[in-house]
């Protein structure tokens, strides 16, 4: 396993958030102004369903300044609770200042993803997410003087990432530039030993270090002890770039990720129990300087 020491922290967040906050075409945003700024506070995620498919939508901020994008995230899940079928579609659109593309965005994983382009002018831009009969609506407030969102916000993240301790240097606030689908564990009878995940996955070009060209870490999440926990366990590389298997180093009766860190090098995982898996850019010994500072969304897999 490669290491990468000596690299020093950078953060660079230029990207604002915002996400679909109300529901049945309800709007709910709460917004305060004073001493020249604006802020916004979150309400709970909003849920509409019609018997056939759910839509959720997570909580945060409403408030953007102009010249910013934001991501817009949907969850659709069918009758019996799971992931509607991949390629479902979310038809998305808006009235006001701005633009939202694509118009019809395809799930994965049950996940569709849109982004919100915010221009010069100023106002309220209403967005409305469509499928199966059900509607949600939300307004995008585009202010000058929005301040930054707050750092651990969820980009689609199956479970909050401000809920997670890191053993390596936190990508929390990395921006979700990637997508991670696909994923799926190949694990002994009992638990323990070596582990087979393999994934699919698709992102801008990011940076490349040393000679096997190691572009990004592959995460493993598990909650321990009533906490979640993460550590880097794997490199990624260009040439493992779309579609990438990978098996854990440990030996009969070890705990499967021993190559990680913290607590989940020691975890032994039970048949059923949830556990979260993420790539982003290189972060393990460091974050390098001029690092993209970026990731998937936290996706969710059943131990077998």
């Amino acid at each position: 396993m490669d290491t990468l020491p000596g690299f020093k922290w950078q953060v660079s967040r230029r990207v604002a958030w915002a996400w679909l906050l109300a529901a049945a075409g309800i709007v709910g945003a709460a917004l305060s102004q004073g001493c020249g700024e604006m802020s916004s506070t979150p309400i709970e995620p909003g849920v509409v369903g019609n018997g056939s498919i759910t839509l959720k939508i997570e909580p945060a901020t409403a408030a953007v300044a102009p010249g910013t994008t934001l991501e817009i995230v949907v969850k659709a899940t069918d009758k019996n609770g799971a992931p509607v079928k991949d390629g479902t579609v979310i038809s998305l659109e808006n009235d006001g200042p701005g633009t939202v593309s694509p118009s019809s965005a395809p799930t994965t994983n049950g996940v569709a993803r849109a982004t919100f382009q915010a221009g010069a002018q100023t106002g309220n831009s209403t967005v409305k997410a469509r499928a199966g009969g059900v509607t949600l609506t939300m307004v995008v407030v585009i202010d000058p003087n929005a301040g930054p969102p707050p750092p651990g916000g969820n980009a689609g993240d199956a479970i909050p990432i401000s809920s997670i301790s890191f053993a390596d240097p936190s990508p929390a606030h990395f921006k979700v530039t990637a997508t991670l689908s696909n994923v799926s564990v190949n694990a002994p009878t009992g638990g323990s030993g070596p582990v087979t995940v393999c994934w699919d996955w698709t992102h801008p070009p990011w940076n490349t270090y040393g000679s096997k060209a190691v572009n990004g870490n592959m995460w493993i999440i598990a909650k321990i002890d009533g906490r979640w926990h993460a550590g880097t366990w794997e490199m990624t590389a260009t040439k493992l770039d779309n579609h990438a298997c990978r098996t854990t180093e440990a030996k009969a009766g070890q705990p499967p990720f021993i190559q990680s860190h913290g607590p989940t090098a020691e975890w032994h995982p039970k048949s059923g129990e949830q556990i979260g898996h993420m790539i982003s850019t290189v972060t393990r010994g460091g974050i390098p300087n001029g690092s993209q500072n970026e990731r998937t969304p936290i996706v969710m897999t059943t131990w077998p």
